[in-house]
């Protein structure tokens, strides 16, 4: 994980903060936001082995961020998770090093639509992650291709006709979509 744009959390069976790997000075342990829908993640990480959570806002950093949670087992009982945070703010700065046009955009969300991430050069506000906004045509696109495709809109975030093209990342409940203004 990238240096600064990653923490790598704990908790026992009872949401029990257990250990914090990069806890800024004044922070006390107290339960996150991943520990607290434990018996959630529980069922869920059990189940496919990793899960993906969030886009949630860290307690510890302030910051919006994506966790990697692992289930902690000691044969079939449940002690816990393990979890690595990443920041949106990493995913902004990696499409930030390809070339797009002041009008394009790059945005990564999760498979329920909500915002992970956002590049666009010519933005003037940044949009929060976990927003769900996004237009009739890219949930009529996902609709009738989950995986993969292209289509032509206004985007709901600021009002650019851009022509888009997504694909499902493999492996992950995530979508990664480049949209090219017209």
């Amino acid at each position: 994980l990238p240096r600064r744009q990653r923490s790598v959390r704990g908790g026992d069976a009872a949401a029990h903060r257990a250990f914090h790997r990069r806890r800024p000075a004044g922070v006390g342990p107290r339960a996150g936001e991943v520990e607290a829908d434990a018996a959630g993640v529980r069922a869920r990480a059990q189940a496919t082995g990793v899960l993906l959570a969030g886009p949630l806002k860290s307690r510890v950093s302030g910051h919006w961020v994506v966790a990697l949670v692992r289930p902690v087992m000691s044969g079939k009982r449940f002690d816990g998770i393990l979890y690595a945070s990443i920041s949106a703010e990493h995913f902004r700065q990696l499409f930030a090093g390809f070339e797009v046009g002041e009008q394009d955009a790059i945005t990564l969300r999760t498979s329920a639509l909500q915002l992970v991430a956002r590049y666009a050069p010519g933005a003037r506000a940044p949009v929060e992650a976990g927003s769900r906004t996004v237009t009739p045509e890219f949930s009529a696109a996902i609709a009738h291709d989950p995986a993969s495709g292209v289509f032509v809109a206004r985007a709901a975030i600021d009002g650019v006709e851009r022509t888009n093209a997504y694909r499902r990342v493999v492996g992950w409940p995530l979508i990664l979509a480049a949209g090219f203004s017209n």
